[in-house]
């Protein structure tokens, strides 16, 4: 899936990994709204450049996945379901900080912000799960954007590290047999 739910999101789909002696590239379908155009991605030069000299690794492909999944700050902006579940979260906060201590508001909106947190909590646990069961392990740094984005927004980004997870699992089983 795309990781979101409105037309202007970019799906992409029937993605190829193709890897030679000499290169590796990513070919894919990628649509917003009606608009579909085939892509590829030439990635040989960042593989070269991680220091692998001209022949592909295993380990530099992964590397090179694993940054690019990162959570990015345009979906904080672009991905209306993200927008949304962003502005639920912060209002959650501000309701709860600014209710008078012992309001009937405040035990409100502090049990409702409590299982949210708990929630999103449980789904950063399963995420990371899924992650650990793939193989898939971004690095310290984009683990802990990954679990503060999954508990500030919860399903949206979930749904986006549990693909890319499977997608690092497919690209590391084909690695495995060529």
């Amino acid at each position: 899936d795309g990781g979101g739910a409105c037309s202007s999101t970019p799906v992409v789909s029937g993605a190829v990994l193709k890897l030679s002696d000499e290169s590796v590239s990513l070919q894919f379908v990628s649509c917003s709204g009606d608009a579909c155009a085939q892509r590829t991605i030439d990635l040989t030069p960042e593989l070269s450049a991680a220091g692998e000299g001209n022949r592909p690794s295993e380990r530099s492909l992964l590397r090179l996945l694993r940054s690019a999944v990162r959570p990015r700050l345009r979906w904080f902006v672009r991905d209306r379901v993200v927008v949304i579940c962003t502005l639920v979260f912060v209002l959650l906060w501000v309701g709860f900080l600014r209710a008078p201590p012992g309001d009937r508001s405040s035990a409100i909106f502090g049990g409702v912000l409590a299982l949210l947190l708990v929630a999103h909590a449980a789904e950063a646990l399963y995420a990371a799960a899924i992650c650990a069961a793939a193989g898939f392990r971004p690095g310290p740094d984009a683990a802990v954007a990954w679990t503060a984005a999954v508990i500030v927004c919860g399903l949206p980004c979930t749904r986006r590290i549990i693909s890319y997870a499977k997608i690092h699992r497919g690209v590391s089983e084909r690695t495995k047999t060529s």
